[in-house]
């Protein structure tokens, strides 16, 4: 598999570090000079130095191929966005992830129909959640492209729900 990397910080290096040693091809994009040069020290010339938002530099670092999967981990979600709609649309990449750091900015990439996409604050606050649930709702999987997700409901000893099959609840 041939996967193209945007943003070569931890996530970035890390991602590309595990995908090489499972022997898939890899090519890493970071426009930071400092960083750069260190990425380029270990991975040589499976790291190209630009930025990634330009066709310039996709095309260099081989999106033209196309990439079986491109990954937009930036620390900017405004580039993340850019990377992941240029490689679908331009390019037709038919597999992107994109890595978005400011959970807001989530209905953004929805709305663009990006996806998936990461993002470490809403994973740890739904891991928050799931150990301290504000509600007796507890959320064990999103699944967004199809508006739906699975959570879990405590019942209780004597409570309404207690031995009865799904069926049999009055649900709204």
């Amino acid at each position: 598999m041939y996967v193209l990397i945007a943003g070569g910080g931890k996530v970035g290096a890390n991602v590309a570090r595990t995908l090489l040693r499972m022997g898939h091809e890899v090519t890493l994009i970071e426009s930071a000079p400092e960083r750069y040069e260190r990425l380029e020290a270990e991975f040589e010339h499976q790291v190209q130095r630009g930025d990634a938002t330009e066709l310039s530099t996709l095309e260099r670092a081989g999106i033209g191929r196309p990439p079986d999967l491109v990954l937009a981990v930036t620390g900017d979600d405004e580039d993340n966005l850019v990377i992941c709609q240029l490689a679908q649309a331009k390019y037709g990449v038919e597999k992107v992830i994109a890595r978005v750091n400011d959970p807001r900015n989530q209905p953004h990439f929805d709305l663009l129909g990006i996806a998936p996409t990461v993002c470490a604050t809403s994973s740890i606050l739904g891991l928050v959640e799931h150990e301290v649930p504000a509600h007796g709702l507890i959320p064990l999987l999103e699944l967004k492209r199809d508006n739906l997700e699975l959570v879990e409901v405590p019942v209780t000893r004597g409570g309404p729900a207690d031995g009865k099959t799904i069926d049999k609840l009055k649900l709204p």
